[in-house]
C-alpha cells in the first residue's frame, strides 16, 4: 500500500527513511515524523484500499520510497499486517 504525505518540513527527509504514522484523534489524520520529528500528514492512499488502511489501527510506519521536497510531497510505502512479499530473484 503506498500513502502521499504532505510535508510541512521540506528537508532532512530522504529516500529510504523510516516514516512513522500516528493517528491523531482530534484531527482524525495521519500525523507523519521521522526520527521522532513531526513534518506532515496523510494526504492521499495512492494505491491499496481504505479497508486496508483501518486494519493498521492507529500507528504503524513505511518506508519513504519517492521525496519531491520541490512540490512537498512524498510517497511512503506500507506494508500491510500479515501480508508477505514474495521474493523474486534478480540477476
Amino acid at each position: 500500500m503506498k500513502l502521499q504525505v504532505l510535508m510541512a518540513m521540506k528537508e532532512g527527509i530522504a529516500r529510504g527513511k523510516k516514516i512513522d504514522f500516528e493517528l491523531d484523534e482530534r484531527s482524525r489524520l495521519y500525523v507523519a515524523s521521522c526520527e521522532g520529528r513531526a513534518f506532515g500528514v496523510a494526504q492521499r492512499l495512492i494505491s491499496g484500499k481504505r479497508s486496508h488502511l483501518k486494519q493498521l489501527g492507529s500507528s504503524f510506519s513505511g518506508v519513504a520510497i519517492r521525496v519531491r521536497p520541490e512540490s512537498g510531497k512524498m510517497e511512503v510505502k506500507v506494508r500491510r499486517k500479515g501480508k508477505t512479499d514474495k521474493k523474486k530473484d534478480v540477476f
